[in-house]
């Protein structure tokens, strides 16, 4: 969420947030047919990894692509994860680049590759 400063937050929680977390890092990787952005927010050793992914799940000749697509949050403890929570709300933006681009240092490499498993469950 955007605070109208030139940062943004993480927010969690219904009504008055649970958590607010300031900062983070973004990063982002292309797939064939698709790809993910991630934006990363800390709170001592765990780690907060909103995501947004698109993924080619067809690659058989002359059939549609039929993209997975999800979004959502990766919980870490360190390197485990401890939590994963989908958004499949249709009102759900995905990650702007643009704006992630803007509010946010960019990262080298994603933070975490156990996003897949977003995908895992939407099927």
């Amino acid at each position: 969420m955007g605070t109208g400063r030139g940062e943004a937050e993480y927010r969690f929680g219904d009504g008055e947030p649970e958590l607010v977390l300031s900062g983070g890092r973004w990063a982002s990787v292309p797939y064939s047919g698709g790809g993910e952005a991630q934006v990363a927010f800390a709170s001592g050793d765990t780690r907060y990894v909103v995501f947004s992914r698109i993924v080619r799940t067809n690659f058989a000749a002359g059939e549609p692509n039929d993209p997975a697509i999800s979004d959502g949050v990766i919980v870490l403890e360190g390197e485990e994860v401890i939590g994963i929570q989908l958004c499949d709300d249709p009102d759900v933006a995905a990650i702007d680049y643009d704006l992630a681009e803007a509010h946010f240092p960019r990262a080298d490499d994603l933070f975490s590759w156990e996003a897949d498993l977003a995908e895992r469950r939407t099927r």
